[in-house]
């Protein structure tokens, strides 16, 4: 069944209810618009062109139905009405793609970590048995002793409480591969190219740490554990938002807000407070200001693509040169006023950057086998 031939009528209609709740009327909200993106939304085009990993799941039993039409549309019926214009056919079909894959992975991971949390609150419960009793144990012979039976805290026992270690899992992503995790507290974190990530289990806290790459978070609210990410000093402090670190670049970590706040410190100076549509970045340990980016701009790359709107050249050149093989060497262009704009596949990459460095005249001198030293193009003679 082609999940667009549910989605296709039923999206009119939502986004029609939701645009007289709200008393607006948008010209993005035609039905054109809606079925421009129909021929994308088979089940099969979907599964095949994001190479979902679902193991024994089958995702093919939730696609199109009904309940599942209605999700996805109300999910792209409330993000257009947020627009001011019509979008793009590649991005809006972007976001009715993104909404059905959501839906995918969200009924097999359910059921995935359904399990899996089963068994480990089973080797859990074991573990903090023996832990207690061997701690019972420890604080009867103690406060036995001589020195003992003051009420106090045996100093044996408050040891074993502060030492108790928190375990360290790690994740990591290769090339050309990106990764979807469940946390084991609720989040969800995305994994983009060549990435790392420890998660540590603590009781009284959420810490992960970005070792490599790029990881996009939306984190379960829990105003009593707050969310930390540590990446190359830096550290965002949240506890119920979505946001985006990166640190793809050596000594280099940005952070770009979707939804909600977060606080982010580095290694010295103030610490930014960032809202939705707001990114950070800090060099070498300094903090730069503030910047406002369009959400648009922010999260594709878990999609695909990545998307520009008047971005300062030398910005989208770094975004691009992770996904191509070269390590670009922009110095010589420090000074360039340029800016860049449109929609460019990651598995387009490197097509994109030579695409990007012709247009804006830029030269090329490549230093070995993957390094290329950009420079302002010389005048070409009349």
């Amino acid at each position: 069944m082609r999940i667009g031939g549910a989605i296709v009528p039923r999206a009119g209609a939502i986004i029609d209810d939701l645009a007289a709740s709200k008393q607006e009327s948008f010209a993005l909200l035609s039905g054109s618009v809606i079925h421009r993106c129909a021929t994308l939304m088979s089940a099969n085009a979907i599964l095949g062109r994001d190479n979902i990993s679902l193991g024994r799941a089958r995702p093919r039993r939730w696609l199109g139905s009904a309940a599942d039409a209605d999700d996805i549309a109300q999910t792209v019926g409330e993000k257009l009405l947020k627009f001011d214009a019509e979008p793009s056919p590649a991005y809006l079909a972007t976001m009715f793609r993104s909404a059905a894959v959501d839906a995918v992975r969200a009924e097999a991971t359910r059921r995935h970590y359904e399990a899996q949390y089963a068994a480990e609150n089973r080797a859990a419960f074991a573990a903090s048995l023996v832990a207690v009793l061997a701690a019972t144990a420890l604080s009867i012979l103690y406060s036995g002793s001589e020195d003992g039976g003051s009420g106090s805290t045996p100093p044996v026992l408050a040891a074993l409480e502060a030492a108790a270690p928190a375990s360290v899992e790690t994740f990591t992503s290769g090339r050309r591969q990106q990764r979807e995790i469940t946390l084991y507290e609720g989040s969800t974190v995305w994994l983009g190219w060549q990435s790392a990530l420890d998660v540590e289990r603590s009781a009284t806290q959420r810490r992960v740490t970005l070792r490599r790459g790029i990881a996009a978070f939306k984190v379960a609210a829990d105003p009593e554990r707050p969310f930390f990410v540590d990446a190359g000093g830096v550290r965002t402090r949240v506890t119920g938002t979505e946001f985006v670190v990166s640190r793809q670049h050596v000594g280099r970590v940005e952070v770009a807000v979707l939804e909600g706040r977060v606080r982010v410190e580095g290694p010295a100076g103030p610490a930014a407070t960032l809202a939705a549509a707001q990114t950070v970045r800090v060099d070498d340990g300094v903090m730069g200001a503030v910047a406002q980016r369009s959400l648009e701009e922010i999260g594709p790359w878990r999609d695909g693509m990545l998307i520009f709107d008047e971005r300062p050249l030398l910005d989208a050149l770094a975004a691009l040169e992770p996904y191509t093989r070269y390590e670009l060497d922009t110095s010589a262009i420090a000074a360039h006023a340029g800016r860049v704009s449109g929609v460019f596949f990651i598995e387009q990459a490197q097509d994109a950057l030579l695409t990007i460095l012709e247009t804006h005249r830029i030269d090329i001198e490549q230093d070995g086998d993957t390094r290329l030293r950009l420079y302002p193009a010389r005048p070409r003679r009349p």
